[in-house]
């Protein structure tokens, strides 16, 4: 979450290349919301855009709601060996944040986030013998559009038993799907859930040892 305490009772936008708005996010609820440009390599533009929405309904208690949206013209992507492509394509991440601290000392936290990619090819090239500039080139194959999709789920307790001497428990699942060219970015969300190839829980104690 991109939000900051602005002190002001208002929006607070920042100025730049990049534009930002966000709110005071000592508030019961606030928001931000940023719009950007960035110029790709060989020409072309990338297109951002991002909102989130932070609710404290507990002094001792946040949930921030995130989402960012890219668009990318003329994206190099590397593809093995001298071989790089050029890519138009669409990248979506929601997420989602809860922290929690229900006494002194204890942090229950869970963060869920998501990153989906749709890449069609625009271009191949490659890395000049000797090295120089990329050149224009036939493709290794004849279709390298691709998608991507990233899902992260963590959960998390954490005991502050003295300083620097911490009981944590830690629950990570995550996955990867294969490309799936012809998916919607609602396909592979759901399709990201099941199977996943990190399912796995870290009991862990560190212990200060006086001097």
């Amino acid at each position: 979450m991109t939000a900051a305490a602005t002190g002001r009772t208002g929006p607070k936008v920042v100025p730049g290349p990049n534009c930002c708005l966000t709110t005071d996010a000592s508030k019961k609820g606030s928001y931000s919301f940023s719009l950007g440009t960035q110029q790709e390599n060989l020409g072309g533009w990338t297109y951002f855009a991002g909102t989130g929405v932070t609710w404290r309904p507990l002094d001792a208690m946040t949930i921030d709601l995130d989402l960012k949206y890219r668009e990318r013209e003329g994206w190099i992507v590397y593809q093995g060996g001298r071989n790089f492509g050029r890519f138009n394509a669409e990248e979506l991440q929601p997420a989602i944040k809860f922290n929690w601290f229900p006494a002194a000392g204890h942090q229950i936290g869970f963060t869920l986030q998501w990153v989906g990619v749709q890449a069609d090819g625009d271009g191949f090239y490659v890395i000049p013998e000797g090295d120089g500039d990329l050149e224009p080139t036939t493709p290794t194959r004849p279709d390298y559009d691709f998608t991507a999709s990233l899902l992260t789920l963590q959960a998390r307790y954490r005991w502050e038993i003295a300083p620097l001497t911490d009981f944590y428990v830690v629950y990570n699942r995550g996955n990867t799907l294969p490309n799936q060219v012809d998916a919607e970015f609602d396909d592979l969300f759901e399709a990201s859930h099941p199977g996943p190839i990190i399912d796995y829980l870290v009991v862990k104690l560190r212990w200060r040892f006086s001097n």
